[in-house]
């Protein structure tokens, strides 16, 4: 919690607390308190009162100076007001808090999964599934380009099942072939709505407002009244993170590589306690602050650990087209591994080509899903041994 004073302007208002139940991506309604912090406003959303402290926050930066001497130091020793609130006034600062507030309140109900992926999370699926023939033919086909689309997917598999009438004809269609390629791999896209112009995206404390507080620009396409058949004028793409983690170690192979973290740290440890020096580093592992979470119990073999790294690219020379992506690096894996595209895990993409203003906004959707797996664990079968076991 923070609270600031103001030197040489009026008191603060006194702001709105935002009900902690209301942690998700759409948290639910719930009663919260006027800005005199007295009478309780019944059927107010959580984000309305967020809205309406965001003005309280402007209209103070334009509140004029009282008397006081601007000069007038304030007492030594005296950095914010006695019984200051604990909400945060400073605009950036306010609105973070918010997002930590919903952040420390994480489940994997709320985090927008649907019911059959939340049940996998929790019971895993035993061992990888067999393709047919006809399947690997639609998985061939699907990656043989990155951007390949629905259209071409089709006249493709209509090119093989005219060659081949009698061996193609269950090759699966565009669709059958995404929600395969989805089970096999475990990637599975979460869409957000997002401002037209990249300032934020509508998640936390944003996610029932429908224009953007910055731009202005409405949030779903015009025309659309109904409230159930609105659609978004953009939207953005998170992979959550725990069904990657469970087909990666459904994996026999990669399953034993992923033990690599744990086998190492262990050498470490016991090298440490005979008295050993270490002569050269050679990876994280040999970090103090690592060891020292190893060996109290906060970070357990079983658990994955991860680098989280965020960047924007180009996509094309001719034509402006910047785009933001975020993606997880496995330091389970060895040095030999981790960093090579196959083992890096998508994490989420924001299209372009403004940047983001708020870009935490856009992270929420996957540091909530993270926070509510290191909360309630993710339920790993592992290839190698065939036992399952909790990953937090």
């Amino acid at each position: 919690w923070m609270s600031l004073s103001v030197p040489a302007r009026a008191p603060p208002p006194r702001l709105s607390p935002v009900a902690s139940g209301s942690a998700g991506l759409s948290p639910p309604r719930a009663p919260t308190y006027s800005q005199s912090g007295s009478s309780p406003i019944r059927h107010q959303s959580p984000e309305s009162v967020f809205v309406g402290n965001l003005d309280a926050l402007r209209r103070l930066r334009r509140t004029p100076p009282t008397g006081q001497d601007e000069d007038t130091e304030p007492e030594e020793g005296r950095t914010e007001d006695i019984g200051a609130n604990p909400t945060a006034v400073l605009e950036d600062l306010f609105v973070a808090q918010q997002f930590i507030q919903r952040m420390q309140q994480a489940r994997l109900a709320h985090s927008g999964l649907d019911v059959e992926t939340l049940g996998r999370l929790r019971v895993p699926v035993r061992g990888t599934r067999a393709l047919t023939r006809d399947e690997r033919a639609g998985l061939r086909i699907l990656l043989s380009r990155g951007n390949i689309t629905g259209d071409t997917y089709t006249d493709m598999r209509a090119a093989f099942q005219e060659h081949s009438p009698d061996t193609t004809k269950n090759i699966p269609t565009h669709p059958q072939a995404e929600r395969l390629l989805e089970s096999v791999t475990g990637i599975h896209a979460l869409r957000c709505d997002m401002c037209p112009n990249t300032c934020l995206a509508f998640t936390g404390p944003f996610a029932t407002i429908e224009a953007c507080p910055i731009c202005k620009e409405p949030r779903y396409e015009p025309g659309d009244t109904a409230r159930q058949a609105r659609t978004a004028r953009r939207t953005f793409c998170t992979f959550p993170l725990g069904p990657q983690l469970q087909a990666m170690w459904a994996s026999a192979e990669n399953a034993r590589l992923m033990r690599h973290r744990a086998t190492e740290t262990k050498k470490i440890i016991e090298a440490r306690r005979r008295g050993a020096r270490a002569t050269h580093l050679e990876d994280v592992y040999n970090g103090t602050d690592y060891l020292a979470r190893v060996e109290d119990g906060t970070i357990s073999e079983n658990d994955s650990v991860l680098m989280f790294s965020i960047d924007s690219a180009q996509l094309y020379q001719s034509k402006q087209s910047d785009c933001w992506f975020y993606v997880w690096v496995l330091y389970d894996l060895p040095v030999s591994h981790r960093y090579k595209k196959r083992y890096v895990l998508p994490g989420g993409v924001i299209g372009g080509p403004r940047h983001p203003v708020n870009p935490e906004s856009f992270l929420f959707p996957g540091l909530f899903h993270l926070a509510a797996l290191m909360r309630e664990g993710v339920q790993i079968w592992a290839g190698d041994t065939q036992e399952v076991f909790t990953d937090f």
